[in-house]
């Protein structure tokens, strides 16, 4: 029998277990954490063009909320040998490259930052500027590294940063979120590590770490058609084919190409014709097209933009009589034709696309009155003539 004293013993004892720290109400927080490197949410993923992703951030949680983040991201493509993308600079007058926009949407306001940088070799950030104890977890290299904090959040999911990217090959990209913290410590992973923490300093463990990867197109072409005034001739082996057209875009030059002499099936429907061309580009970005043949003033396209895909402009003109090749139609042109009346010439416009003679204008074969309309009625016209049929 349990005496008043035992009795007692007992009471306090139970009162004291209720109150230790292993009892129910000291329970660590339930929470669930994500972060999230998204597909593309502006511009198109090709070969010279720009585009962005973003990093999203996510967290429901009963302890005292999300207040700082530290991620890296592996961005190489895959096989992770081939450069796929880079990132872009956001901020040119801090050094080094810092491919991150800061955003609003998670934190409620600018969070404070970090890190903002690319590493690129152990104790090295882009674009080779050394900082000693930079480096990507497991040696996955290159990657971006994030760190920042702001006011903490209970119950939230929002965009954390926008990166900025490149393309420069075409192919699958390789994102990977680096080395998360899944599980609360103690251990902790081999650093560096990606995590999250909250108010009081402690880690969130993250139940999901995921990039959505996709691929990189391909820079892009131009197709359109270029019909030569005259041709083909009432007589004589001409065609529309062997018209020369480039794009260039400032920097870069694509591979000059020639207008189909015959339409066999290689080319989208649309260009498919005697005419027709299509320029496969080296990357993107706002092209000037401009074609040109011996003998006829040149048509030019300017304002082209093409980031992955085909961009058709169309069909235009090329008027003839510029026998000398200034792109001003005048007495000189007049006076070479007359003076070349009757000679028989080589015609360019057939397969093979050889020199061409420019006083044959309509590639008759022969140089006569024909040519010498065409200058004439032509005369004072000057080029680059504008894109039109």
């Amino acid at each position: 029998m349990l005496t008043r004293q035992s009795l007692t013993v007992l009471t306090l004892a139970a009162l004291l277990l209720s109150l230790s720290p292993s009892a129910a109400g000291a329970q660590p927080p339930s929470t669930y954490a994500a972060i999230t490197v998204t597909g593309v949410t502006s511009g198109t993923p090709a070969i010279g063009s720009q585009f962005t992703t973003d990093m999203q951030l996510s967290v429901n949680t009963t302890g005292p909320g999300l207040v700082g983040m530290e991620v890296y991201i592996f961005f190489n493509g895959t096989p992770a040998a081939l450069n796929i993308v880079n990132p872009v600079d956001t901020d040119s007058s801090t050094p080094g490259v810092q491919p991150a926009i800061l955003r609003t949407e998670f934190f409620g306001s600018t969070p404070i930052p970090a890190a903002n940088e690319v590493i690129i070799a152990a104790d090295t950030i882009a674009p080779g500027i050394t900082v000693p104890g930079r480096t990507c977890p497991g040696g996955s290299y290159p990657c971006i590294h994030l760190a920042m904090a702001g006011p903490a959040q209970i119950n939230r999911t929002g965009i954390v940063a926008r990166l900025n990217w490149t393309g420069v090959a075409a192919g699958p990209t390789g994102f990977a979120i680096l080395n998360p913290l899944v599980a609360p410590p103690p251990p902790l992973p081999i650093a560096p590590f990606t995590a999250l923490s909250d108010a009081d300093g402690y880690f969130i463990p993250i139940n999901s770490a995921t990039a959505t990867n996709f691929s990189i197109l391909n820079a892009g072409s131009i197709g359109g058609i270029v019909l030569r005034q005259g041709v083909p001739p009432g007589v004589g082996p001409g065609t529309h084919g062997c018209t020369q057209v480039d794009a260039t875009n400032g920097a870069v030059v694509a591979v000059p190409g020639f207008t189909l002499v015959a339409p066999p099936p290689i080319l989208p429907a649309q260009v498919n014709t005697a005419g027709g061309f299509l320029l496969n580009l080296p990357s993107g970005g706002t092209y000037t097209v401009r074609a040109s043949y011996p003998g006829y003033l040149q048509a030019q396209k300017s304002n082209v933009f093409v980031s992955g895909g085909q961009v058709l402009i169309g069909t235009t003109k090329l008027y003839g009589g510029d026998v000398n090749g200034d792109n001003n139609i005048n007495i000189l042109d007049v006076v070479g034709i007359i003076g070349n009346l009757g000679a028989a010439v080589p015609v360019g416009s057939v397969v093979g696309c050889p020199t061409d003679n420019a006083f044959d204008i309509n590639d008759s074969g022969t140089v006569d009155i024909g040519d010498l309309s065409i200058a004439t009625g032509n005369f004072s016209r000057t080029g680059p003539t504008s894109w039109a049929p």
